[in-house]
C-alpha cells in the first residue's frame, strides 16, 4: 500500500466514485478526512484497511508510515487532518 492523499471529490459529470473515476486528491495540507473512531487532536494517521478511512498509529503494530496528522478529534468518525506529503 501507498499512501497518496485525501479524496475531496469526484470530477465525474455523474460523482462517481468508482475504479477509473477522475478524482480531486489533496497531497499535502489541511483537509477533513474520514478517520478511525478514537482519534484526538495530534493522532497520527495511518491507512487503514478499512478503504478510505485513516487509522491511530500504534507502536509495533502500524508498520506504515505517518500519512497525516489529525488537528482535532474526530466527530462521527471525521476530523481535520494534515496531510502529510509523502513524494
Amino acid at each position: 500500500r501507498c499512501f497518496v492523499g485525501v479524496v475531496l471529490q469526484s470530477v465525474e459529470t455523474d460523482g462517481a466514485l468508482t475504479a477509473g473515476s477522475r478524482i480531486e486528491v489533496v497531497t499535502r495540507g489541511l483537509v477533513t478526512a474520514n478517520v478511525h473512531d478514537t482519534t484526538v487532536a495530534g493522532s497520527q494517521m495511518v491507512i487503514s484497511a478499512v478503504a478510505g478511512q485513516l487509522l491511530l498509529k500504534v507502536a509495533g503494530t502500524n508498520l506504515y508510515p505517518v500519512a497525516a496528522i489529525a488537528a482535532e478529534a474526530d466527530t462521527l468518525n471525521f476530523a481535520k487532518v494534515y496531510v502529510l506529503s509523502s513524494f
